[in-house]
């Protein structure tokens, strides 16, 4: 299901927010996020190693552990394009570092879950084994980065925005709930939206 084209109450009144703002409350409910979901969002070593290939090849900025929506991804990649219509073409890559746990069934059903939401928000997701990181064919994924296409500034600047929209959006509950005062200022500016 394509989710921008359902009809959210705080979809429209978010968008007339300044990006300061959306930025300010999206990194208030990180920090909350953070916190909440501590494990989840602890690096692990082969996200390290990632990272460092990622440094090696390629001159490409990354995020580690950004949260998108309600799940913190391992690697976020903003500025790359990917293949499509110009109107659902790919803006974005997150990379997904998967240990011996992403083979229980329910892990296996959360995965599904992002691939299908990060394909809703026109983000693209990569999952890699971590057994895989030091074979030929991740490093030739390396190799392949820089000649990826890029999206240019504006495009990046809305991408960011869909991020820190949807991430307000599907965790303003959970801000209710921790009942923390830097998260009780979001729940703030989050009522005036209403």
């Amino acid at each position: 299901m394509d989710l921008r084209n359902v009809k959210l109450v705080n979809r429209e009144k978010l968008k007339q927010f300044k990006e300061l703002q959306l930025r300010v409350i999206y990194l208030e409910i990180c920090n909350q996020l953070d916190l909440y979901y501590s494990p989840e969002t602890v690096r692990t070593k082969h996200e390290e190693i990632f990272s460092n290939q990622i440094k090696k090849y390629t001159k490409l900025k990354f995020f580690k552990s950004v949260w998108i929506g309600r799940r913190c991804v391992d690697i976020f990649i903003p500025s790359l394009a990917g293949s499509g219509t110009s109107k659902n073409k790919m803006k974005g890559l997150v990379v997904e570092l998967n240990g011996s746990i992403h083979d229980e069934y329910e892990k296996m059903n959360r995965d599904e879950n992002l691939g299908n939401y990060l394909q809703s928000i026109g983000i693209g997701l990569a999952s890699i084994d971590n057994y895989d990181l030091r074979h030929s064919n991740v490093i030739s994924f390396f190799e392949q980065l820089p000649n990826i296409e890029r999206i240019d500034f504006r495009a990046r600047q809305r991408l960011w925005r869909t991020i820190y929209i949807e991430t307000i959006r599907k965790n303003e509950d959970l801000i209710r709930n921790l009942g923390n005062l830097s998260a009780s200022r979001a729940l703030e500016i989050l009522r005036r939206v209403q």
